[in-house]
């Protein structure tokens, strides 16, 4: 319908989401490649860059640095990432829920790379995305507090400040189910699993991975269930 009228632009920013959903699901053969029943991300990006529509490209690269975190590719994902920011950059986006959740993204791909390579860059990163979200939770508390405190949690566990990153933890996981985000919720779980596995407490990790992947479950998102229930331990 969309392409006998012509709206080809909408189309594909159906395609792309409706591609997202379906690799969440565990409906593609690569879980963090918008290839699949619903798009070809190759020949849709290509064409975006040629044609120079900024919106789908960015749409592109967004989701796909947001499930290569989500299926644990964070080097590809700050890759993705950082090509997205160029493209807001450079186009002055202000879809806020978009440069809103991008810098969330950003400030968590950030924290995982801090403690894999020790590098100062991503923690840089990081301390601006807690920035930029402390504004934000402000103004709108029900949609960003949540991901202020998961951001805070990974700066504690990067620090090793144990007591105000299971702090920080708990309040992202409570405020995120509160508020009716059981995706984010899903996320903090995993995310307190992994931090509990690390210090060495097996039981609460195990607590909190069951709780992230019945999360993703309820989400909808069988396919990072079932990534939950294969990777790691509970």
């Amino acid at each position: 319908m969309m392409q006998e009228y012509k709206q080809v632009s909408s189309r594909k920013f159906v395609q792309v989401l409706r591609q997202v959903t379906l690799n969440l699901m565990g409906q593609s053969e690569d879980s963090m490649v918008l290839t699949g029943d619903a798009m070809d991300q190759e020949v849709i990006l290509n064409d975006a860059i040629e044609r120079e529509h900024w919106t789908i490209a960015l749409m592109i690269y967004h989701h796909g640095s947001f499930l290569c975190y989500f299926f644990g590719n964070s080097e590809l994902a700050s890759q993705l990432a950082e090509r997205a920011q160029i493209i807001m950059d450079k186009t002055l986006c202000s879809a806020t829920f978009l440069v809103c959740n991008h810098a969330f993204l950003q400030g968590l791909i950030s924290f995982e790379l801090s403690r894999k390579t020790g590098e100062a860059k991503w923690k840089s990163i990081a301390k601006e995305s807690i920035e930029k979200m402390e504004k934000w939770a402000k103004y709108v508390p029900s949609s960003c507090q949540h991901k202020l405190a998961l951001l805070k949690a990974e700066y504690a566990f990067f620090l090793g400040q144990d007591t105000n990153a299971a702090k920080y933890f708990e309040m992202a996981t409570e405020g995120s189910g509160k508020n009716g985000f059981i995706q984010d919720q899903a996320l903090s779980y995993e995310r307190a699993g992994i931090f509990y596995l690390a210090r060495g407490d097996v039981s609460k990790a195990s607590e909190c991975y069951g709780q992230a992947h019945n999360k993703y479950l309820q989400w909808g998102a069988k396919g990072k269930a079932d990534h939950i229930r294969i990777n790691f331990p509970f």
